[in-house]
């Protein structure tokens, strides 16, 4: 008794018809994974490319499998893992092609710069230093704001903040009140400064515990553009935070550390919104010397 490891099919010649016909077929399959795969992409912001290098190998393994394990032929194998890997070919040239970059990068979006100054550079042991940060929308849109929790209650707002220094591994203390708002048509309009201690003050800032009321040693300071209902940064408007810290008259010399400014926001985005957190930081910190 022979035995014969793949079933025989009987084979009609490919005519020209049929050759077009099944590219066809071949080609509209593949544009349908790929256009399956879009959304996913820009939803997560994940690269063409990645997902491309993923079907690959998905169904490369596939194919593998069926040949090993169920010993098929390769042209059988090849069915339905083709409309795979020609995805995958058009993710790539889609990614090559540079289509999706506006809404995968922040070319494509608002990208305001944060400036950082301190006043002082140089101190003196019970001196006051003045930080103040600042961030101007350049445009084209207004910039929306970020959803956090202040004193338990949910608001939502374009947020400035920024890390309250360290000196001789101690966090120092404000000195006064802080003050934030935005600059508008010359108009200066104050809002609502907000404190908060995370644990680490580089996680998300949107699931922070933040306060109306300072206690000391608290890491940051900022400011919301929040109210009734939510302000939106608009072309050309200035955001401002600007707070003192005092060094203690016991303080020897030596520059401080964690010091930056942070800027929260988020922008239109496929079908949702894009948050973007954009950091500053002094180049030269203020240092403390001795009289």
């Amino acid at each position: 008794m022979s035995y014969e490891p793949f079933p025989t099919e009987e084979r009609m010649p490919l005519s020209p018809i049929r050759v077009v016909r099944r590219l066809l077929r071949w080609a509209l399959g593949a544009l349908v994974y790929a256009a399956l795969s879009i959304p996913p992409i820009l939803l997560l912001g994940i690269r063409p490319w990645i997902i491309a290098l993923a079907m690959a190998a998905a169904a490369l393994l596939h194919i593998a499998y069926k040949i090993k394990r169920r010993r098929q032929p390769l042209a059988r194998a090849l069915r339905g893992s083709v409309y795979v890997i020609g995805a995958a070919i058009l993710l790539l040239l889609t990614d090559s092609s540079g289509i999706l970059d506006p809404m995968l990068s922040k070319e494509g979006h608002i990208v305001p710069a944060v400036q950082l100054v301190a006043d002082p550079m140089v101190l003196r042991p019970g001196d006051r230093l003045t930080f103040r940060a600042s961030s101007t929308n350049p445009g084209p849109g207004a910039l929306a704001g970020s959803a956090v929790a202040i004193d338990g209650a949910p608001r939502r707002g374009v947020i400035l903040y920024a890390l309250i220094p360290v000196h001789e591994g101690r966090r120092l203390s404000l000195d006064g009140t802080p003050e934030g708002g935005i600059w508008s048509g010359g108009q200066f309009e104050p809002g609502q400064i907000v404190y908060a201690d995370p644990l680490n003050y580089t996680s998300n800032p949107l699931l922070w515990a933040w306060r109306s009321h300072y206690i000391d040693g608290d890491k940051i300071v900022g400011f919301i553009s929040t109210g009734p209902v939510e302000r939106a940064l608009a072309v050309g408007e200035r955001i401002e935070l600007a707070f003192s810290v005092a060094i203690p008259g016991s303080a020897g010399p030596g520059g401080l550390r964690q010091i930056g400014a942070i800027l929260g926001y988020s922008t239109p985005f496929s079908a949702g919104s894009r948050q973007y957190f954009i950091w500053e930081s002094l180049s030269t910190p203020p240092k403390v010397q001795m009289r």
